[in-house]
């Protein structure tokens, strides 16, 4: 039986594999992480441009997680698929979590 670590990376790498070209060197993910973390945070819908190719999706919003659990993805995401971005703090996400409450 795996356990709960074991099961959530077993899931993310299944994932991820499958939208390997989105992540990979792309300025979404290595860009500015203020974006990215927004997106974890609050979701987005629709079409994106991605290296002049147009993707439609939907990403929900994982607002429930606490600043250290998006920290954590949105670093693991920035530091794989060929991207050598800088580690996102937990202070970030909180920053920008207050902020984007503060605008809705």
């Amino acid at each position: 039986m795996m356990g709960y670590n074991s099961s959530f990376n077993w899931f993310l790498n299944f994932v991820v594999s499958s939208i390997k070209p989105f992540y990979n060197e792309s300025e979404w993910i290595a860009g500015n992480e203020e974006k990215l973390i927004e997106i974890v945070l609050n979701g987005m819908q629709g079409d994106i441009m991605v290296k002049e190719k147009t993707y439609n999706g939907l990403m929900p919003d994982h607002g429930h997680l606490d600043d250290h659990a998006i920290a954590s993805i949105v670093t693991y995401i920035r530091k794989r698929f060929g991207n050598e971005s800088s580690p996102v703090s937990a202070l970030n996400v909180k920053e920008i979590r207050n902020r984007t409450i503060d605008n809705k």
